[in-house]
């Protein structure tokens, strides 16, 4: 292996420029999530104010939010691929 190094400071593609969308996104839904953990017992108490920490519907609610996310997630996966397949070939060919 030669020890040439390589100037790749003129490159056009920069990632932190192409994905900065998914980084916010990324923050929002770990704000979501740690809100939502943090809060469960007083979120608990708000819904059922006169009744003791109902675990298995808070339960049920992390695990409709984690299922959304996770389908979300593939959807703009699925969506960003095709996009940048369509992108990549048209700019190739």
């Amino acid at each position: 292996m030669p020890d040439t190094p390589t100037d790749t400071s003129d490159s056009e593609f920069s990632i932190h420029g192409t994905f900065w969308s998914l980084y916010l996104l990324g923050g929002l839904q770990t704000l979501a999530y740690a809100g939502f953990t943090i809060l469960i017992v007083q979120l608990s108490l708000i819904m059922w104010p006169d009744e003791p920490y109902h675990a298995l519907e808070i339960g049920i609610l992390l695990m409709v939010l984690f299922w959304l996310s996770s389908l979300t997630g593939l959807f703009f996966g699925i969506l960003l691929f095709f996009t940048f397949i369509k992108t990549y070939l048209t700019s190739v060919y």
